[in-house]
């Protein structure tokens, strides 16, 4: 489990760690998984809003905004994967981080417990987003620039005729190219990576299964 690239943590019913692999330990800035062991999700994560709720981790109001707590309270009753927008402590600032996590409910040693593997997609939104707008800002230019050398090309003197119309050829070809790009990208980010795929529970779970005199701790 600590060859994989993803993070992973395992809860108890108290929504306590339990198990932490060396790439969660890492995310989560800390130097060993002995400290974060018996601790919530949120506390080792620096999240802004842990330990001011007074309850457990994922009851705080901001925590329905970031999609954590319903992700883990979903999680207690099926798989599934979902978005979360962490707001977190960094550096004596607030850093705000886009994670994607995978949720499975499993039972070790006759106890219920949540199996997350947690994956930063924040570079990954950031570039989409940047992606989306150079796409919307190129496309209007050139649909703009096409629509006016098709008038002009209309409208021009015989003489300079062919002109416009290779300048609006060429334009045309440019957004025509523009789009399929854009719609290339599109699908291949509907494809799955093997490169990047998560390992299922079931193989886990001998591995897991060695944690799981740890899931008696606490809440």
């Amino acid at each position: 489990m600590n060859a994989m690239p993803q993070g992973l943590f395992l809860l108890n019913a108290q929504r306590r760690i339990v198990f932490a692999n060396r790439a969660a330990v890492e995310f989560a800035g800390r130097p060993s998984a002995a400290r974060v062991i018996g601790q919530h999700l949120g506390e080792v994560l620096d999240c802004v809003h842990a330990g001011t709720s007074g309850g457990r981790c994922g009851t705080h109001e901001g925590c329905r905004r970031c999609g954590w707590a319903p992700g883990l309270a979903a999680s207690d009753a099926a798989r599934g994967s979902r978005d979360c927008h962490l707001t977190r402590r960094f550096k004596g600032g607030e850093q705000c981080v886009d994670l994607q996590v995978r949720s499975t409910p499993i039972r070790l040693g006759g106890h219920r417990c949540t199996l997350l593997i947690i994956v930063d997609v924040s570079a990954e939104q950031r570039r989409l987003a940047l992606e989306r707008m150079f796409f919307h800002d190129a496309i209007e230019l050139a649909s703009g620039a096409e629509g006016i050398l098709q008038s002009l090309t209309a409208l021009a003197p015989a003489e300079l005729r062919d002109y416009f119309q290779l300048a609006h050829e060429a334009v045309r070809q440019l957004l025509d190219e523009t789009q399929t790009q854009r719609d290339l990208l599109a699908v291949g980010r509907k494809a799955p990576d093997v490169s990047t795929a998560s390992p299922g529970s079931r193989e886990l779970l001998p591995d897991l299964d060695l944690q799981a005199q740890g899931v008696h701790g606490g809440g």
